[in-house]
């Protein structure tokens, strides 16, 4: 009997295991453009290219954008946002995430010529890396997350 207990004891152990993974993989069956603007409190400006978005539940939520935008429609994006500081050149920003449970396309921590900004907004922590390679259109890495 003890044996029998054991035995359902580490199945029901394993189940509720497998539900909490199943929880923090990458969520994205339903994700569109308005659930992303919904989460991080602001419209994504219409003239962002390039757009890719991706969500990972668990006990934070966490929201990963990329998309190519002008530098002056950025810091009118970031200011609508609630930034209260500026981009500094090479500031590094430490990962929220291992590399395991980010998308392909998320690779910030890859660039050499890179601004960079983390601010704390509404409640969420909002983490901007901009890569400025093409002085014309950056590509913007942005995470949002609940803390």
């Amino acid at each position: 009997m003890k044996f029998n207990t054991i035995l359902l004891t580490i199945f029901l152990f394993s189940a509720a295991l497998n539900g909490c993974i199943m929880q923090t993989r990458n969520k994205q069956e339903f994700l569109n453009q308005a659930a992303v603007e919904d989460f991080i409190g602001a419209k994504i400006p219409g003239n962002a290219t390039n757009m890719k978005f991706s969500q990972q539940q668990g006990l934070d939520t966490i929201f990963y954008l990329r998309f190519n935008l002008s530098p002056s429609e950025l810091m009118t994006f970031l200011q609508e946002l609630g930034f209260k500081r500026s981009l500094r050149d090479l500031f590094p920003i430490v990962p929220t995430v291992s590399s395991g449970g980010r998308p392909d396309w998320w690779i910030p921590d890859q660039l050499s010529t890179y601004a960079a900004e983390e601010d704390i907004i509404h409640g969420k922590v909002y983490q901007v890396v901009v890569d400025k390679t093409d002085p014309n259109s950056w590509v913007v890495y942005m995470l949002v997350s609940t803390q």
